[in-house]
């Protein structure tokens, strides 16, 4: 018995010198990696101080580039409305805020790109807007361009520029893009404006869309198309331009039906005498 116990006993203490070694080193390792991430984050704390330091120091804005191959603004109009100051830091330049501090202060910008030149320079290249289209609402033209933003208000129309009229329109405002009430609507006009322009359909001066079962377009003042709903709108299009190229004289006038061009392979040009 007094063995055993004298082994246990052995046992015991070498176990607890084992815990004791084993719980010293955990603590070690501890206290590194304490002491690792204390530095660490010294360490990065200073790094950034110091970028940001060196940024507000070194990349200050000295040159400003304008890349305009438009005649609405100057170059010093557009530096103001941009935000942009020499001085300023080229790092922090909040690239998207001074973008469209232009495209909704200046109306006749179409569209605006704003570049950073390492150490000192900011270029920023715009173009002007073209005028697409007319809106008529509360007893003013709106001219639009395709991108549908606001150019200009005018009291009298356009003669060369489209006019669409029984579209709806919740929102319209002068530099900004206009907000259409019946998505429906607007989008068998974006469908109309891409199909005329994919076929070259040129001359077309106004896009009716009071009805939308009976759409209709008027062609350089002389020719009104019917195209009945929107469907197959671009087929019925290709139908009336290789009509009015092929078949019309120039100088005749009246109504092209193509509203059943899909369906029955039938159009139908009726001359303005005989109306």
């Amino acid at each position: 018995m007094s063995d055993i116990t004298e082994e246990g006993l052995e046992s015991i203490t070498t176990k607890k010198k084992k815990s004791r070694i084993s719980k010293r080193r955990h603590n070690l390792f501890v206290y590194r990696l304490k002491l690792f991430l204390f530095y660490t984050i010294v360490m990065s704390i200073i790094l950034f101080v110091g970028l940001m330091v060196i940024s507000v120091t070194l990349f200050k804005i000295s040159k400003i580039e304008v890349l305009n191959n438009g005649e609405k603004y100057t170059e010093e109009e557009i530096i103001n409305s941009s935000g942009i100051e020499l001085g300023g830091n080229l790092i922090f330049l909040n690239k998207s805020l001074c973008e469209n501090n232009i495209y909704t202060q200046m109306p006749y910008i179409g569209s605006v790109k704003i570049n950073r030149y390492i150490p000192n320079k900011v270029s920023i290249k715009v173009e002007d807007a073209i005028p697409f289209s007319m809106v008529y609402i509360d007893d003013v033209y709106l001219v639009l361009d395709k991108n549908n933003k606001v150019i200009e208000e005018r009291a009298e129309p356009i003669d060369s520029l489209l006019i669409v009229k029984g579209i709806d329109i919740s929102s319209a405002e002068l530099s900004r893009v206009v907000e259409y009430n019946n998505n429906e609507k607007f989008n068998i006009y974006s469908s109309l404006v891409n199909s005329i322009d994919t076929i070259g359909l040129d001359n077309i001066l106004e896009i009716n869309l009071t009805d939308l079962l009976d759409i209709y377009i008027n062609y350089d003042n002389r020719i009104k198309i019917l195209l009945g709903s929107s469907e197959n709108i671009d087929y019925k299009l290709r139908v009336a331009n290789k009509i009015i190229k092929e078949s019309v004289p120039l100088n005749e006038s009246g109504i092209l039906d193509v509203s059943l061009s899909y369906e029955d392979n039938h159009s139908y040009f009726t001359p303005s005498y005989i109306i």
